[in-house]
């Protein structure tokens, strides 16, 4: 269930995640990228 991902921040260094739970035969579901880096999703408020 440990899934291993390239993340871009640490020049694509593999980093060990947790899969998708459950694993579902039609839909499978895939990690299609790792964490955001701190603040990525943050806006500044006036």
């Amino acid at each position: 269930m440990i899934l291993r991902v390239a993340d871009p921040s640490l020049d694509g260094e593999q980093v060990p995640m947790p899969g998708i739970v459950p694993k579902l035969s039609s839909t499978p579901g895939v990690v299609e990228r790792g964490a955001p880096k701190l603040g990525e999703h943050n806006r500044l408020l006036d």
